[in-house]
This record gives C-alpha cells, structure tokens and sequence, in this order.
C-alpha cells in the first residue's frame, strides 16, 4: 500500500526537507497540548490554544493516510487498531495504575471520591465523558483517532471522487456538532467526536499534494491568517474537543481551527530543519503526549513534598506553564526514545525487520 512517503520525489535532501517541516509541525502541536494543560496557564492563551490544537493532530494525521484502496476496509481497520488502540491500552493501563495507587491520594482527586471501578472501565469504553478517563484524560485522542481513520477509510472507498469525499466529510462535521445535543451520553471510543475530526483528518489528505510543495504563503497572508485565528477562537470560547464541546459557534470553531492550522503549518514550513531539537521533538509525541500528565504530577510531587511549595501557589505563578512544559519534554524525550528503540509497538510503530546474516 502506498503512503504519504512514496508522494515524495526527487533526492534524498529534497525529502527530507519535505518531511523535516512536519516534524517541526507535529513538534510544535504536541507543545501546545503540553502547555494548554499545564498549571499557571492564562485564560486567554488557553482558549486560544484549544481552538485549534487538537484539529491540528488530526490534520497531520491525515497527511498520512496511504494513498491506495487496495486493502479491505477489515484488513486496514485491523492494523490501524493495532497502532492506536495498543499504545492506548499500554498507556492507559500505566497510569491507571499510577492514578490507584498514587495520584488519588493527593490534591483534589482527595474530594471527587471517584470509584476506582469508573475509570477502569472508561479504559475500555475510551471516552473522557464524566470520569472516565480521569486516570489520563489526554488518552482520549488514540481510541478517536483509531474511529477516524476507519470512517474515511470508508468514506474513501466509497465515494471514490473529490465532490463525493468533501460532501460526505461535510455531513459528517455537521452531525458531529448536533450530536451531543441530541443524545444524553457519549459514544464509545469518542466516535462522536470522530464525526468533527474526520473533516480534519480528510483536509490534511485532501490537501497533502499541495503541502508538498516547497513554496511558502507569503507573509502578509500569513499574518493574516494568525490574526484571524486569533481573534475567531477567543470570540468563540474554549473548546473541548474531547467533551464534544465546540463553544458559542460551531462555524467560528472550523474557522478558528482551519486558519490556526494555516498559520502554523506556515511558520513551520518557515522553520523547517533550522531547529533539530523541534524536529527530534516531533519524531517522539506518542509518549510526551500520553504521559505529560504524569510528568506533571511527578513535577508537582517534587515540589510540595520535597520543596515544600504549596499547590495553589504553584498554579498562581505565571513561570508555571512554561517550566512544566520544559520539563515534560525534557523528562520523557528520553523515555520516548528508549521505548521507541526497545518497544516500538508500544508508541504505535513497527517494529524494525532485523538485517539478515
């Protein structure tokens, strides 16, 4: 089956130049994740941050949907389980274990008394809905992204033209925001949510032949784009893409979303290969992105335990986002890269053939 790889010709360099501004871009969506839940963060650069980072994720996501139909919609559905749904599991399961023992002894976990058996469960029904998942709620995203590449799978197979695709990837948007209206629960594995983040999933595949392309928006377009992303996704309010919650205006929410993701795709174009460490940082946002919580919680354990700081204090200073960003990444990218070589499966890759003797 063909891939988003075999798009890319001429040399070697031109390849990787061409890859290296994805990196960049994977690199800065998993720091915005980080830094829009870290402690200390301002209202305003939180709602601006949720208005397009998680449709970031399934943008990219989609860059990467292989190209051929020639596998069954089963065969397909089956590896892509595999990819998802086992780091999910793996990582779920850890910080399952983490937050029983652990993470619910401490701060406010003392006074929700959640049942053990809820978030348990939640694992296996993969949605964020109530407490599910307050083990890890970042985890949401593997079981919806495993549903979104299934449904455009389909979508693909079975509207073969552009017009069939982009009408059926519209249907789906507007079903997605009317749903949670509509019904009094969540669907497993944040199917609900799949229905938005198809349209993501299926602009970034739609469009990947253009990404492509080595010119760059201009500047003043650019700017534009920043500053309208802006101002749509503060007008709009925080989203929660993973409560299915799309703020005032669904319509603000894929404008904000649809130009944040242009800004940002531009300016990583911009940088492309001139910051290594960003482009090894996008190479590693499985683990950074299912462990960033844990991270934070040892981060704060260390410092109202050993340091004595108080929590809320620690959530009042305007230094906090920042240093448990830094800290997250400086504290798993390691992590990551160990697993990766040890266990590559464990973050959604496959495994490397061994050289034969």
């Amino acid at each position: 089956m063909s891939s988003f790889r075999d798009c890319i010709t001429g040399g070697r360099a031109e390849a990787k130049a061409r890859l290296a501004w994805l990196d960049t871009l994977k690199s800065l969506g998993i720091i915005f994740v980080i830094y829009g839940h870290a402690p200390g963060l301002t209202k305003g650069v939180e709602v601006y941050l949720f208005s397009f980072h998680m449709p970031l994720f399934f943008f990219i996501s989609g860059i990467f949907f292989p190209s051929a139909t020639d596998r069954s919609l089963g065969s397909f559905a089956a590896e892509r389980a595999v990819r998802r749904l086992v780091p999910y599991l793996f990582f779920g399961l850890l910080t399952y274990a983490v937050w029983f023992f652990v993470t619910r002894h401490f701060g406010r976990n003392v006074a929700m008394h959640v049942n053990p058996a809820v978030p348990f469960f939640g694992l296996f029904y993969g949605s964020s809905w109530g407490n599910l998942l307050i083990a890890n709620v970042p985890l949401w995203f593997l079981p919806c992204l495993f549903v979104t590449e299934v449904l455009f799978a389909a979508i693909v197979r079975r509207w073969p033209n552009l017009s069939g695709r982009v009408l059926a990837l519209a249907a789906c948007g507007l079903a997605g925001v009317a749903m949670p209206r509509l019904l009094p629960f969540r669907l497993p594995l944040s199917a609900d949510v799949a229905l938005v983040a198809v349209g993501f999933y299926g602009a970034g595949f739609l469009l990947r032949g253009r990404l492509l392309e080595t010119r760059r928006l201009p500047l003043p377009w650019l700017a534009a784009a920043g500053a309208l992303s802006l101002w749509l996704g503060v007008a709009n309010g925080k989203v929660a893409m993973d409560g299915a919650w799309y703020s005032n205006n669904f319509i603000f929410f894929y404008l904000a979303a649809a130009l944040g993701i242009l800004f940002w795709s531009g300016i990583a174009k911009r940088l492309g290969e001139g910051l290594p460490w960003l482009t090894l940082v996008g190479r590693h946002t499985m683990v950074l992105f299912c462990l960033h919580f844990f991270a934070f919680a040892c981060l704060s354990g260390v410092l109202t335990l050993v340091f004595r700081i108080p929590l809320d204090s620690i959530k009042a200073a305007a230094v906090a986002a920042p240093i448990y960003t830094a800290w997250t990444v400086l504290f798993l990218l390691p992590l990551s890269r160990f697993i990766t070589a040890r266990a590559p499966l464990l973050v959604g890759q496959r495994p490397k053939p061994h050289p034969r003797t």
